[in-house]
């Protein structure tokens, strides 16, 4: 074989192995993300798969943040059921947004009234490891989170420091990571869900998603948990 025959073929053989790590589950180089989205699968651990109601349920969510501000996006049943969270990382103030068939409903949380939303998650203990898994092209920790209540299944809980947002589970039940969450557990009105990113993308995020719609109407904290329990009771027979 020829000088430049055997260049060529040392080139092709390097490019053949460069393909085959971008295939494979590996870690990509990100520069830290500060505006963007990401996309999520939601499945449901725990519930029976013969509920009749489980094909109207949520199965994916999108996060969707800029300047420490996020909004996430759940959608259901053809969009008749939507809930948003709309929240700022800095002044930790947050509101959720409902949308039930032609009911519009809106309530805000902050720093004192956010453990209402997170009281299914009142006695735990997050545990680290030393293990990671790539997640959405990121190389996530892993932690364990622990339940003292034997009924509340525990799971493995995934993040990333390398999405830049401030403080960015300041209105979730774990606020002591310290990382965009990229795969865990969720309850919410006696609901599990597991979320696992499956990308995340660089986009361009508008200021005006940040803002509520004023159709929405503005109701307490109490009546939002009261009409979102008579709709999952649906779920939980």
């Amino acid at each position: 074989m020829s000088k430049l025959g055997f260049t060529w073929f040392l080139h092709i053989i390097l490019l053949g192995g460069i393909v085959g790590l971008v295939g494979c589950d590996t870690a990509i180089f990100h520069p830290k993300l500060a505006e963007g989205e990401i996309e999520y699968d939601v499945t449901y651990p725990v519930m029976d798969p013969d509920n009749v109601m489980a094909d109207f349920m949520p199965k994916e969510m999108t996060l969707r943040f800029k300047d420490n501000k996020f909004i996430t996006n759940l959608s259901a049943g053809m969009g008749m059921f939507r809930t948003n969270f709309v929240g700022d990382c800095e002044t930790h103030k947050m509101s959720h947004l409902v949308k039930m068939v032609n009911k519009k409903y809106t309530t805000k949380y902050d720093d004192n009234s956010v453990d209402i939303l997170n009281k299914a998650y009142e006695d735990y203990t997050i545990v680290e490891t030393n293990d990671t898994r790539i997640i959405a092209g990121y190389e996530c920790p892993k932690l364990w989170v622990i339940f003292t209540d034997v009924s509340m299944p525990s799971f493995e809980l995934f993040y990333t420091t390398d999405i830049s947002i401030k403080d960015p589970n300041w209105s979730l039940p774990f606020k002591g990571v310290d990382g965009v969450l990229m795969a865990y557990d969720m309850k919410r009105n006696g609901i599990i869900m597991r979320l696992e990113a499956t990308r995340v993308s660089k986009v361009e995020v508008d200021d005006s998603e940040f803002i509520v719609p004023q159709e929405y109407e503005s109701v307490s904290i109490k009546h939002m948990e009261e009409e979102l329990d008579k709709l999952f009771d649906t779920f939980n027979y």
